[in-house]
Formats: structure tokens, sequence, C-alpha cells
């Protein structure tokens, strides 16, 4: 697929984009909010009051400690490579939860006060959580990213219902323990194996990563593994955010919960179903076919509201739910195209989306309870329909696709088609091994070193089928690996029959 938009036009649309999903994410956060304050109604009793304080406090502190870091990125860098300080952001939002839950369960003003710092600390702990994350899927690959999704999914999922089973403190005690567990893993795998993973030396969208594991260590890490491990931050905080802001000893809460707890977990399994469909079946999440399902998703959720009585209204959150966690991976999964290697465009990506997502969450807090009082079933199917409806119609599919491919094509060798300069020689190999005419499209971009999304995405066929392909040609040409396809290429002449 010839490639129309200039560099510059690319990275101009990419910037573009961030900016409009800033915007959206700003809406997208104030709906994630107004879904859960709905969990916390009724605010019957003094303790479930203090506890949607605490909710609006996290957000308040969260979307300080990432407007702080967009303001003083230069200054608060080499915080990120910083094994104590990563420790110490993790404890922040460990010991912040158990000081929630200690005001929760015992309450009074010297308690609460408790509970406000522990807001507080767990804030700021996942802003600093949230640029690290956000930096490290900015340096991934997009394949990589896409593979990992669906894997945080399920664990979140399995935690959720873990948290479900066990209750009281020992879902506080579960909860506090993970940002740190995930801290350690993080060291583990792929810490300390950044010194500098956003230098301005990038060129043309390439990430800087690439660079220093070329100069420094020739061990290659293994990213995919390592992916899954660093996903989990993403679903720990949002575990946080969702659960221990709800009194885990007030029954008041804990009745309406019962309900609540299976419908998170049905969204979350809605979610993680539809994100391994279209990474395998479909085209890529990038190109915002994502949507496909999220407008869907949220007309079901609001025609299940209109039909369903009181008691069975979780059914229709279940697939609200499912669409704000499609939403979130979206903005993960963008991270990869949209970021071209400069360090502002590595703030706008990591964090100012998340920015925007929490700033949205905190002014959704405020606002909810008063829009919830009109009618609490329609409002948040309501503005889910206006935020899905707003991404489709803002964000043209074809445009970030030239934009994420004039990306790519920096980063490759050769951004040429496969009916060009190794065109000949492609066929050539063809008709030498018979390979049919799909064959032949894949080997020409093979050659070229694409790598599987690339041309998954460019033949709008599935992973699956790409796979199938290429063990097709390994086949037909006798080889095993990607190095001797490299070595028969070369060794082939242009212009004869001769291999």
């Amino acid at each position: 697929m010839q490639n129309t938009m200039k560099p510059s036009d690319a990275r101009a649309y990419a910037e573009n984009v961030n900016w409009k999903l800033s915007g959206l994410g700003f809406l997208n956060g104030w709906v994630y909010s107004a879904f859960f304050t709905d969990a916390l109604i009724p605010l019957s009793d003094e303790r479930s009051a203090f506890l949607g304080l605490f909710w609006i406090t996290s957000l308040l502190s969260v979307s300080l400690g990432l407007l702080a870091t967009l303001l003083l990125y230069n200054f608060l860098r080499p915080l990120l490579n910083s094994k104590a300080a990563q420790y110490v952001s993790g404890s922040c939002v460990s010991l912040g939860s158990i000081g929630i839950a200690l005001a929760n369960a015992f309450g009074g003003e010297a308690w609460a006060l408790v509970g406000f710092l522990g807001a507080a600390l767990t804030g700021l702990g996942a802003a600093f959580l949230y640029t690290l994350w956000g930096i490290l899927y900015c340096s991934a690959r997009r394949d990589e990213t896409e593979q990992i999704m669906p894997v945080a999914m399920l664990i979140a999922m399995l935690v959720t219902l873990l948290m479900f089973l066990l209750r009281g403190w020992g879902t506080v005690v579960l909860v506090a323990a993970l940002p740190l567990v995930s801290i350690f893993m993080y060291r583990e795998n792929i810490g300390s194996r950044f010194s500098d993973i956003h230098s301005e030396d990038a060129q043309c969208g390439k990430p800087a990563r690439r660079q220093e594991f070329r100069q420094g260590s020739q061990t290659k890490p293994k990213w995919s593994g390592s992916l899954i491990r660093a996903a989990l931050p993403i679903f720990i905080l949002w575990v946080v955010y969702t659960f221990l802001r709800e009194s885990v000893f007030s029954s008041s809460v804990q009745n309406y919960s019962m309900s609540y707890f299976p419908a998170i977990a049905t969204g979350v399994l809605v979610a993680m179903i539809s994100l391994v469909f279209y990474i395998s079946n479909a085209r890529s999440l990038t190109f915002l076919s994502i949507y496909k399902l999220v407008i869907p998703l949220t007309f079901l959720s609001m025609l299940l509201v209109l039909l369903l009585d009181t008691p069975h209204i979780s059914v229709s959150y279940s697939f609200s739910f499912a669409s704000l966690l499609l939403f979130d991976a979206y903005i993960w999964l963008l991270c990869p195209v949209l970021y071209q290697g400069k360090r502002g465009s590595l703030i706008n990506s990591a964090i100012l989306l998340r920015f925007a997502v929490q700033f949205g969450g905190f002014v959704g807090a405020l606002l909810a309870p008063f829009l919830l009082d009109f009618d609490r079933t329609l409002v948040i199917p309501a503005l889910m329909t206006i935020l899905a409806s707003t991404v489709f119609i803002t964000l043209p599919e074809q445009g970030l696709k030239s934009a994420f491919e004039e990306s790519a094509a920096c980063v490759n060798v050769d951004s040429r088609t496969p009916e060009d300069a190794y065109g000949e020689k492609t066929k050539l190999l063809a008709v030498s091994y018979g390979l049919s005419n799909r064959e032949t499209e894949i080997l020409g971009y093979l050659v070229k070193g694409r790598d599987l999304p690339y041309i998954r995405d460019t033949l709008y066929i599935s992973r699956n089928t790409v796979n199938t392909h290429i063990k097709h040609i390994y086949t037909k040409l006798g080889i095993h690996t990607k190095q001797e396809l490299i070595d028969l290429f070369e060794a082939t002449k242009s212009g004869s029959k001769e291999i």
C-alpha cells in the first residue's frame, strides 16, 4: 500500500491526534468516574460520605502529580530511572490504600484525616507509575503491546474475583501488596536496562531504546515476557481506584456490591474477548476499528438499562464498563504509534493523555452525584454514547493509518512496496518455487524486513492467516529461518533465472 503522507505531515497529524485524544480522554475520565460514583450511592452513612471524598481526593492528587510531571519533566526525569523512587512510588500507593481502609474501618474525624492523607499518597504514587509505564509503552513495539493487553485484562478479572471472595481485610492486604510486587517485577525484567529511554537522539520516530541496546549490552531483552509484568500496574491502579474507595466494612455498600463485583468481572471478560478478537482476526486496534465494538456495546448497555428492572441493572453496567476498558486500552495501544522519538511527543503520548483522563475523572467525581440525581440509570450510558460517537467522528481512520505507516517506514530500512526495486527478484523466487500470488506478496514484505503486524494491517488479513502463508513460503523455499530467507534472496540474481 503506497503511503502518500510526508514525514512532517505524519508527525503533525500525530500531534493533532494527541490533542484530540486528550479532550476525549477528559470525557472518558468523566464517564469512568461517574460510573464508579454510582457504586457509592446511597451515601447514607458518614463513612460512605467520607469515602466519596477520599475518591475525589485521590483523583485530584493523581491529576496534580501528572500535571507536575508535564510542567517539570526535565527536573523529574532522573527520578524515572531511580530504583529508590520507583519503590517509594509503589509504597505510596500501598500505604495510601491501607490508610483509606483504616479510615473506612474505624471512622471518626481522626481516622478521616488518615484516609485523606492515604488518598493523596495513592494519587501521587499512581501519577509516577502512570508516567513510568506510559514511557515504557511508548518504547515498546506495537505487536507486543497488543499481545499484553488481553493478558492484563485477564489478570485484572481474576484479581477482581479474588477480591470479591476475600472481602474485608483480605482485600486490603491483596491490593496493598500488588504495587510493590509490580515494581519488583519491573526492576527485575526491564527497569535496570533503561538508562535513558527518552533521549532526543532518536530519529524519525525510532525509539531510543533500540539504539541504546545496540551500543550497550548485547543481551536482547525479552520484551514480550517483560511486558506481561509491565502491564501489572495498569490493572493494579485500576483495582485500587475501583475498590479501595469502596468501604469493605460498610454494610450499605457491601449489599450493593454483591451484584456490582460480578458486573465488573463480566465487563473485563467482555473487553478481553473483544480485544483478542480484533487483534487476531481484524485490523489493528490502533486504526480505530476498536470503536466498531465500543459503540455497539454502549448502545446495548443503554437498551438493557431501559429493559431491566433495578435489581438487574448491573448487567447493563457490565457492557458500559467493557466500553470504558476498551477506551483505556486504546490509549495504551496508541502510545507506540504516536511516539515520534522526540521528547515532546513522549510527554504528549505518555503523560498528557493520562492526565486528561484523570482530570476528567476528578471533574466527573465532583459533578456525578448532581447528575445522577436527575436519572442515575440513564446518565452513564448516555455519556458513554457521547464518548463513543465523538471518537468515531473526530478521529478519521485513514489519517492515523497513514501517520503510522510513515513512522514505520522510517524505522525500517526501506519503505518501498514489493513492486519496486526488489520486485524482480521476488517474482523470480515466486516462479521458481511455485508461490501463489498472496505468498508472493507476503514474500515481498518479508525480504524487506516488515514484521507480522505490518503485513497484517497492510493486507487486511488476520494474524493467523499471515502465519499460515509464512509457513507455506518457508516450506516451498526449503528454509527454516529468516536469515536463510535473506541469504536465499541475496543469492538470487536479478534479471536471470539463476538461483
